[in-house]
Order: structure tokens, then C-alpha cells, then sequence
């Protein structure tokens, strides 16, 4: 029987030593790439595979196997194989033009690298394998095309970059996702070193290193294919944008209803239903407030400003609000502000009239208000400010909130948060510091920060737009005096041009006394609500005692929300994850028992 035992793992690892030295056809023309047979997953705009949370090291290696069609126009991108775009810093692994391989590499919204492969074209209807990796030594990113070096490019200064989000497989975080890729993905394998040729003939291409990975997809399906098959267990989520969903019920309400430029501008038929949804919503939710985070207009002119009064004003005398102006709803020529037609078409009284009005930095003027509302016993207040606010509107707005201790204070104001979760600052795309019309005197995210938002321990949440992204982004941080602060960015404009009219809304619905809110963010036009990760849960540290009914049993403290640079809700998996093998990995099972096998023979007794 001991003989018995030692022969079969002998038959065992020489079969594993066979199967690792097979040899590797390798073409320099790309026509003549052989036939691999593969079963691979194709995309669409509405796909979309998310990673369950980002890669912890910088990404030197990501290669792929993919089918190209033949046909694909010169001047048709085939799309994203794998990346982050849209969060910073960011990577992204793409077939451009012409089908070139294409690396973008990103530190920040200002600073991006693009490596072309400009000598390749990958449009032959073929399974290829793809590897692209970095040297940071040397500064040389090379291409390799089923494990032959076909080009390379030589940048030094390229800094380490770890994606600030979790990555998606065929396509990415632009709006609508329309850089979708066009052809099939049948695997993907990503490293933090640099792959060598003969790593990527004799390993990559017929079983990816799972210890050595970052991650790695088997995509024959959109089952067992999102599992990652690296130690990591970074498995894949699928997404459906828009989808029937169940609000949670609550207490109260606020309304958040973000840019409304383009729907404005573009699809003016479409802005009634945004007021209808709202409207429709307040008959079953107690709605306290609304917030418009700015940009209500695209244009300076009165069809924009006729059409925002008079839809925006349907909830007059039902429901309050406020509107914070955007850098749009500025008259934009010389270096003075001017918010004459926002205030022509919403002046003071109009607010003063509608309930809940508090005072204004300028009793002129809408620009600068805040308003104070009750909910089952707790005081609320919504600071509004300007875009960029003035050094005398902060010491205003300080004032003011350190007179109301015994108030939970919301913030609004149009640019406060950028796509990565972090404060606008100056180098960040569309800080408000950058635009002349302004004058010089405003202050960006970050200086609101550290002039008022962190001074105030009342103060709760921060909402803002201006920056687009089909993510809703928010953080948690804290004051000075150790409060939790939640910071909140919500603006999909873009998404109304890419759907032909969009209208989004965001709702939140307090429940336990006030400190639990459920985040649900819909389109009005469609009447669905836009992606899954975008329904979530935060919890607010609230000031005062909420009547004694609304007051749940105590239970167990809860944790504190996680921050998030991409989209929320999503948490590192504890490891007790399962991962399905493939067919791919067979080999990996004969390794393992083989050496059970031995085990068992050299400590068994004679």
C-alpha cells in the first residue's frame, strides 16, 4: 500500500511538470496570431463589474486575454478593459483607435499620462493575450502580445500610483458609461511587479500566479467569472443602473435636487416631472425641506430663469427650500459678483414668504440665507451660501451658527467636495479660486473647512454639486471638537444630455430619532432609481433629544460610516468569502493533493 501511495503522487507531479512546460506559440505578426479557443464575456453600456473594494499597491502589470472584431472603425475607441477613470488617482487599461493599447496613468484630476502603443493594432478578430507592464526603476512601460515583446516606451518620473477606487472590468466611471469595451474579455490578471516575457508565457497565459496577484478573472460567465481567483478575493459585483426600488420609511424627509443646468437648457419639457416626483413623494414621506445645491440654470437668460421659477416654485407655500447659486446662475463678464437675475427671478421675499426663513448675510439679497425648520423635536438649520463664499460671508455664517448651538446645521453650498471625496483646493478642476468672475475674494473647500465647517460642533452635514459624477461621493470628518461631519457631493448633470433628460433627486429619510439616514437617489424622468451603490445608509451625530416616541430601544453603538472616494456603501470582505475554482486552475487541485499524498505516505508507520 506505502508503494502504492508514493507511485501515484510520482504520476502526479510529473503530470503538473508536463502541463507547465508546454510550449507556447508566439507570432510577431499579428495576422498570423494563432486561433486560442476561449469563452469570454462581452459588455454593453449597461454592464458594469465593480471590484468589492480597491487594490492596496500599484498596479505593474495588467494583462488580459481579448477578441477584438476585425471591423472596428479607425476612429472608434474599443473601450476600457480595466480601470478607475473618474477617481483620482487613477489607472486604465484601453484599446484606443485604430486598436491601440493604451495606459492612462493619473495622479490627479490635472496630472495624467497617456502610453500609447501606437505601433500595435489588435483589431484581428483573434483571441490575443495582452500584457502591459511598468518598470518604475527605469521608467519603461512595455507591451507584449501573447508573451512577445512588441513595443516599448520609456517615461521616467511616473509616480507609484494605488487607484483611489475599486476598478471595473469592461468599462468605467464615466457617465453612462460609454466608454464600454467593444469586443470580448476572456481573462485578466493584475500584479504590483513587473511581469518578465517568460513569467508571462510560462505562467500568465495558462494559470495566473494567485499568491503574486492583485487580482485575477476567469470571465467565461457572469457568474463564476466575477470571482477573483487571487488570495486577495476582490471579487466583482454586477450593477444595474436604473432599477424598481423600495424607499425606507422614516420619520421625515429633506429633498436634495442637484444641477438642473442641462435639463433646464436642453430638455425644458422634461423639468415639470422633477417637481411631480418631488411632489409625489412628499404624499407619503413628511418632506421638511428641500436643498438646491446651485447651477439652476445653464445660461443667463429668461426662457432658463422663467422655466426654473416657475417649476422650482410649484412647491411654494408646500414645501420650503432653498437654492445655494452656482457658477452658472453668475453673470460671468468682469471681476465683480453678480447674481442680478438670480435674485430678479428669486429675490429675498420670495423666501421670506415660503416658511421656514431665518436671515440673510444681505437683506437684499438671496444669495447668502438660512432657514430653520423642526422634525419630531430636534431644530434644524440650512446654512445656503454662495459659490465660493466671500472672507465676510464665512465670518457671517460663523456667527450666525455659533448663535444657534441647540440647531443641527446642513451646510449647502455648490462647490465643496471634488469626485475623489476630498476638499476642492486649488489644482483641483473647477475650484472656485480659478474663476475671475468671483473677484479674488472666495474660499474653496478646504478653506471652508478650516474656516467654519470644523468649528462648529452642531454642524452635521455638508451637501454640494458642481463637480459631475454618476456616484454620489461623501466622507465622513471630524471637527475640532471631535464631531462626526458628513460631507456629501451629489451632481449628475451630465447623466440629463447622455439620457436625454435625466433629473435627479436624492432623498434623505431620518429614522432613530433623527440619526440614522437613508440615502435614495433617483430619476425623476425615468421614475427608477440610478444604481444600486448610490441607495445607502449614513449616521449623524444630532443634537438635542427627539420626542420620546420617535426614540428607538437602545442597541448596540453603531459604526461609524466609512469614508469613500467612489462610491459608498461598499466594505473590504472579512475573508470568509468563498471563491468557486475554474477549469483553468485544474492544476493547482493536482498540486495540492499530490503533496497531501506525500504526507500522508512519509508519516504513515511500516
Amino acid at each position: 500500500m506505502k508503494s502504492f501511495w508514493r507511485i501515484l503522487a510520482l504520476i502526479l507531479l510529473l503530470l503538473m511538470t508536463i502541463l507547465l512546460a508546454l510550449p507556447v506559440q508566439a507570432a510577431a505578426d499579428p495576422s498570423q496570431y494563432p486561433d486560442y479557443t476561449k469563452t469570454g464575456m462581452s459588455f454593453s453600456a449597461a454592464d458594469q463589474y465593480r471590484q468589492s473594494f480597491p487594490m492596496d499597491a500599484t498596479p505593474n502589470t495588467i494583462s488580459a486575454w481579448i477578441n477584438l472584431p476585425a471591423s472596428l472603425a479607425d476612429d472608434t475607441p474599443a473601450g476600457v478593459i480595466f480601470g478607475n477613470y473618474d477617481s483620482y488617482p487613477a489607472i486604465s487599461l484601453e484599446i484606443a483607435k485604430s486598436g491601440h493599447p493604451k495606459l492612462l496613468w493619473q495622479q490627479d484630476e490635472k496630472n495624467a499620462t497617456e502610453i500609447l502603443f501606437d505601433k500595435i493594432d489588435l483589431r484581428i478578430g483573434k483571441w490575443v493575450h495582452l500584457s502591459v507592464t511598468r518598470n518604475p526603476a527605469a521608467g519603461v512601460f512595455t507591451c507584449y502580445i501573447n508573451g512577445e515583446q512588441k513595443q516599448q516606451i520609456t517615461l521616467t518620473g511616473t509616480p507609484d500610483i494605488i487607484p483611489a477606487g475599486a476598478c471595473r472590468v469592461g468599462g468605467d466611471y464615466r457617465p453612462g458609461n460609454t466608454n464600454y469595451f467593444k469586443g470580448e474579455i476572456a481573462g485578466i490578471a493584475v500584479y504590483p511587479t513587473a511581469r518578465t516575457a517568460s513569467e508571462i508565457t510560462s505562467k500568465d497565459m495558462k494559470i495566473p500566479d494567485v499568491k503574486a496577484a492583485l487580482c485575477i478573472y476567469m470571465l467565461n460567465n457572469k457568474t463564476d467569472g466575477l470571482q477573483d481567483r487571487s488570495m486577495k478575493r476582490n471579487h466583482l459585483a454586477a450593477q444595474t443602473m436604473f432599477y424598481d426600488y423600495t424607499p425606507k420609511t422614516g420619520k421625515y424627509t429633506i429633498a436634495v435636487i442637484p444641477d438642473t443646468q442641462y435639463i433646464i437648457q436642453s430638455y425644458p419639457t422634461l423639468m415639470p416631472k422633477v417637481a411631480d416626483f418631488v411632489l409625489a413623494r412628499s404624499e407619503t414621506d413628511d418632506i421638511k425641506f428641500i436643498i438646491h445645491v446651485g447651477d439652476v440654470v445653464n445660461n443667463i437668460t429668461d426662457k432658463e430663469w422663467s422655466l426654473a421659477k416657475s417649476e422650482l416654485g410649484r412647491f411654494d407655500g408646500k414645501i420650503p427650500y432653498s437654492l445655494a447659486p452656482g457658477n452658472h446662475d453668475y453673470v460671468t463678464s468682469g471681476n465683480v459678483r453678480n447674481t442680478q437675475m438670480f435674485n430678479q427671478y428669486f429675490p429675498i421675499d420670495h423666501f421670506k414668504a415660503n416658511g421656514a426663513y431665518g436671515g440673510a448675510y444681505d437683506e437684499t439679497s438671496s444669495d447668502n440665507l438660512y432657514f430653520c425648520f423642526e422634525a419630531i423635536g430636534l431644530k434644524y438649520m440650512v446654512m445656503s451660501l454662495e459659490f465660493g463664499p466671500r472672507e465676510d460671508v464665512v465670518r457671517w455664517a460663523n456667527e450666525v451658527i455659533a448663535a444657534h448651538p441647540e440647531h443641527n446645521v446642513i451646510v449647502a453650498t455648490h462647490a465643496y467636495l471634488n469626485k475623489n471625496a476630498q476638499h476642492i483646493k486649488p489644482g483641483d478642476q473647477y475650484v472656485p479660486s480659478s474663476y475671475s468672475f468671483l473677484g479674488g475674494d472666495c474660499n474653496n473647500g478646504d478653506q471652508l473647512w478650516s474656516k467654519l465647517i470644523s468649528k462648529h460642533p452642531n454642524i452635521v452635514l455638508v451637501l454640494s454639486g458642481h463637480i459631475n459624477t454618476e456616484n454620489i461621493v461623501w466622507r465622513e470628518n471630524k471637527g475640532e471638537a471631535g464631531n462626526s461631519v458628513i460631507e456629501l457631493l451629489c451632481d449628475v448633470q451630465d447623466l440629463d444630455n447622455l439620457y436625454g433628460g435625466f433629473g435627479g433627486v436624492m432623498f434623505m429619510t431620518f429614522s432613530d430619532g433623527g440619526q440614522t439616514v437613508d440615502i435614495s437617489f433617483a430619476s425623476a424622468i425615468k421614475n427608477k432609481y440610478f444604481k444600486e451603490s448610490n441607495q445607502f445608509q449614513i449616521k449623524l451625530n444630532v443634537i438635542g433629544t427627539p420626542d420620546p416616541e420617535t426614540t428607538p430601544e437602545p442597541e448596540s453603538e453603531p459604526e461609524p460610516p466609512a469614508e469613500t472616494t467612489a462610491e459608498p456603501g461598499i466594505k473590504k470582505p472579512d475573508g470568509k468569502q468563498s471563491c468557486k475554482s475554474s477549469a483553468g486552475f485544474g492544476v493547482f487541485a493536482i498540486i495540492g493533493f499530490a503533496a497531501i499524498v506525500v504526507t500522508k505516505t512519509k508519516g504513515k508507520k511500516a
